[in-house]
């Protein structure tokens, strides 16, 4: 998920955020990148694969963790 930087004119910094390897952008992570977003900062926030709304690579393994 993108959040745009408010009240910039033209290119901004960007934060990437993510949980590690057992939660999802769903557990407050979105409450930070809206307060980054709202300081002129882009956020992308994104989940490992398996985790979360993303899609599983064929055999669809869910919540494993393979670092």
């Amino acid at each position: 998920m993108v959040y745009e930087a408010e009240e910039t004119s033209g290119p901004a910094p960007c934060v990437v955020m993510a949980h590690g390897w057992s939660s999802t952008k769903r557990i407050y992570l979105d409450r930070f990148a809206e307060v980054f977003a709202a300081a002129g900062l882009a956020v992308l926030v994104y989940e490992n694969r398996g985790w979360g709304d993303s899609e599983a690579a064929p055999g669809q393994p869910r919540h494993e963790i393979d670092p």
